[in-house]
C-alpha cells in the first residue's frame, strides 16, 4: 500500500460535493473505526481523484492516495501488495486496494493493510458488503428526493391554503357590510310604505268629502293602501332573509377562523414533516432502539459470503429461528448455539474441529451476538476452519453493526415522520368536515341572497303599481275640478314616494349584485379550502408511503 501525499482543501470540498449522492463517507468512517477497533487493521475509503475520505488514522483523511488514484482513473481495478514488494519499498505497506464499481460507475475505492492472506478476502467480502449498501443508499436517496419533492409540493398546497381562508375572511367582511347596506334600504322602503299607507287613510278622508266623485277616490285610496301593505310585507319578508343571511355569514366566518386555525396545523405539521427529512442529527424518539435487522439484506450478506469464499453462513434472530442462510433450506429452523446467544447467555461461541468431530448438532466455525443500543438485535454463524472464520465472522459483525448504525437515523426519521403523518390526516379530516359543514352554510347564504332578488322585483313591480295608480288619480283629481285639488297632492305625494321606494329598491338590487358577487367569492374560497386540504392529505399519504422503511417494524 501507498502512503498518502497532501492534497488542496479544494479538491476535498469538491470530492465531498461530487460524491454525497452516491457514497456516505460517514459510514465508511463507522465502518474504517469498527475495523481498526476490532481487528487492528488499517483501512481506508477514497474517492474522487483517490482523495480519503474516511480512513482508521482520521489525520489521513484529505489527502491523496496513488495507488486508489490509478483505481478511480480505472487505470487498475485492484492492487495487491506483497509483504516482499512492501519491504523494498518506503512508500508502499503489505495490502490490498480494490475498485468498488455500483451499476457500472466506479465510486469509490477501499484499501486494508495488514497479512495479505488474510486481508485480501476481507478486502472483497467488504467490498462486495458496501456496494450493497451503496446500491440501497441510492434507492434511500432516490425515495427521499421524491418525498422532499412531495412535501415541498405539500407546502405549496398550503400557502393556497392560507390565502384562500385570507381571502374568505375578507370577502365575509366585504358581504356583510353589503347586507348591512340592503338593511338600511328596507327600512327606507318600510317608512316609504308606511307614509304611503298614512296618505291612502287621508285619500280616503278626501274622497269621503268630495261626494259622488270621491267614490273614485276612495278605490284608488283603498288600492294604494293594499299594495303599501304588500310592499311592507314584502320588506319584512326581505329583512327575515337578510337576518338569515347574517346568521349564515357568522357562520361561514366561524368556520373560516376554524379553518385557519386547521391549516396552521397543517402548516406547522407539513413544516415539521420537511426539518425531520433534512435533519442530519438524531431527532430522539424514545428509550427503545429502533435498529431493525432485514432479512432479506441479510441473505444478500449470506449470498455474497457463500460465493466469495464458500462459507457457510446464517444470520439468527429472537429464539435462535435462522431468518436468513446461505443454505436455505435451513431458514425457519432453529440454531441451538444462537438461542442462547440471542437470550444473552453467552456473547459468542466458536466450535473448535475437535468438538464438532464429537457433535452431530455442530460443525467446526463461530458465531456472534450483534448488538446495538445495549440490545441483542441478530446473531452471526459462519462455518469453516476456525482460524479463518473467526476474524471474518468479527468483520461481518462490524460491518452490520455499521449499517445498523446507519439505517437508525433513517428509521427514526421514518417513525417521526409517520407520526406528524398521523397527525396531518387527523387534522385533515377534521378540516375536511369543517369546509363540508362551511359549504352547507354557504349554500343557506346563496339561498338567502337569491331570494332576495326575488322580492326585490317583486318590490319593483308593487312601485311601479302604486306609482300608475297614482297617475290614474292625479287624472281623476284633474277631472274633479275643485273638488279634486285635496286628493291630487294627496296623488302627487304618494307618486313622489313611490319614486323613494324606486330608488331605493334599484338601490338594494345593485347591493344584492355586490352581495352576491361576495357570496361566490366565499364559496369559491371554501371550494379551494376543501381541494387544498384533499390534496395536503393526499400528497402526505404518499410522502408517509416513502418514508415507510422500518417505520412499521420499529413501532413493535
Amino acid at each position: 500500500m501507498e502512503k498518502s501525499s497532501a492534497t488542496s482543501p479544494l479538491l476535498t470540498n469538491y470530492y465531498f460535493i461530487y460524491m454525497a449522492t452516491v457514497f456516505d463517507t460517514n459510514f465508511g468512517q463507522q465502518l474504517c473505526d469498527s475495523i481498526s477497533n476490532e481487528l487492528g487493521y488499517i483501512c481506508n475509503f477514497m474517492g474522487s481523484n483517490g482523495i480519503i475520505v474516511a480512513s482508521s488514522v482520521h489525520e489521513r483523511i484529505g489527502n491523496v492516495h496513488p495507488i486508489a488514484a490509478q483505481i478511480m482513473t480505472g487505470v487498475l481495478k485492484e492492487k495487491e501488495v506483497t509483504a516482499e514488494e512492501a519491504a523494498r519499498s518506503t512508500s508502499m505497506k503489505e495490502g490490498v486496494n480494490i475498485g468498488i464499481d455500483v451499476n457500472g460507475e466506479r465510486v469509490a475505492s477501499f484499501s486494508i493493510a495488514g497479512p495479505l492472506d488474510k486481508v485480501s478476502k476481507l478486502a472483497h467480502v467488504l467490498g462486495n458488503f458496501v456496494t450493497l449498501v451503496m446500491r440501497e443508499q441510492i434507492s434511500d436517496k432516490t425515495r427521499m428526493t421524491e418525498a422532499a419533492s412531495q412535501v415541498s409540493e405539500a407546502r405549496k398546497v398550503v400557502n393556497i391554503a392560507i390565502g384562500a381562508s385570507q381571502n374568505g375572511n375578507s370577502t365575509l367582511g366585504d358581504l356583510v357590510v353589503g347586507m348591512s347596506r340592503i338593511s338600511q334600504f328596507i327600512e327606507q322602503i318600510k317608512s316609504t310604505a308606511e307614509m304611503t299607507s298614512l296618505l291612502a287613510v287621508t285619500a280616503t278622508i278626501e274622497g269621503a268629502t268630495a261626494g259622488e266623485i270621491g267614490k273614485s277616490f276612495a278605490l284608488v285610496a283603498n288600492e294604494v293602501k293594499t299594495l303599501s301593505t304588500q310592499t311592507a310585507g314584502a320588506a319584512d319578508e326581505i329583512a327575515r332573509h337578510i337576518h338569515q343571511a347574517y346568521a349564515a355569514a357568522g357562520n361561514v366566518k366561524e368556520a373560516f377562523l376554524t379553518l385557519s386555525g386547521s391549516i396552521g396545523l397543517l402548516n406547522q405539521a407539513v413544516t415539521d414533516v420537511a426539518n425531520i427529512m433534512s435533519s442530519d442529527v438524531s431527532l430522539g424518539v424514545g428509550k427503545t432502539t429502533l435498529a431493525t435487522f432485514d432479512p432479506v439484506f441479510g441473505q444478500e450478506l449470506c449470498d455474497m459470503v457463500a460465493k466469495d469464499l464458500g462459507y457457510v453462513c446464517s444470520f439468527m434472530g429472537q429464539r435462535g429461528v435462522i431468518v436468513a442462510s446461505s443454505a436455505r433450506e435451513r431458514i425457519g429452523s432453529i440454531h441451538a448455539i444462537a438461542s442462547r446467544i440471542m437470550a444473552c447467555e453467552m456473547d459468542e461461541r466458536a466450535v473448535t474441529a475437535e468438538e464438532a468431530s464429537t457433535s452431530q448438532g455442530m460443525r467446526e466455525g463461530y458465531s456472534v451476538g450483534i448488538d446495538f443500543q445495549g440490545v441483542r438485535i441478530i446473531n452471526f454463524g459462519i462455518g469453516g476452519p476456525l482460524e479463518e472464520v473467526t476474524t471474518l465472522a468479527r468483520v461481518i459483525s462490524t460491518f452490520v453493526t455499521s449499517v445498523l448504525k446507519f439505517r437508525y437515523m433513517d428509521i427514526e426519521r421514518n417513525l417521526r415522520t409517520s407520526r406528524q403523518v398521523e397527525i396531518i390526516a387527523k387534522v385533515a379530516t377534521s378540516a375536511t368536515k369543517q369546509s363540508e359543514s362551511a359549504t352547507a352554510t354557504v349554500h343557506i347564504l346563496v339561498d338567502s341572497i337569491s331570494h332576495i332578488r326575488t322580492i326585490v322585483d317583486q318590490i319593483r313591480v308593487i312601485a311601479e303599481q302604486i306609482n300608475m295608480v297614482a297617475w290614474n288619480a292625479s287624472f281623476n283629481a284633474f277631472r274633479a275640478g275643485a273638488s279634486g285639488k285635496g286628493f291630487a297632492v294627496v296623488a302627487n305625494e304618494i307618486k313622489t314616494l313611490s319614486k323613494d321606494a324606486a330608488k331605493a329598491t334599484q338601490g338594494i338590487a345593485k347591493q344584492t349584485n355586490v352581495v352576491e358577487t361576495h357570496t361566490e367569492n366565499a364559496s369559491l374560497a371554501v371550494s379551494s379550502l376543501s381541494q387544498a386540504i384533499s390534496q395536503i392529505n393526499s400528497i402526505i399519504t404518499c410522502t408517509a408511503r416513502l418514508t415507510a422503511t422500518g417505520a412499521s417494524e420499529a413501532k413493535h
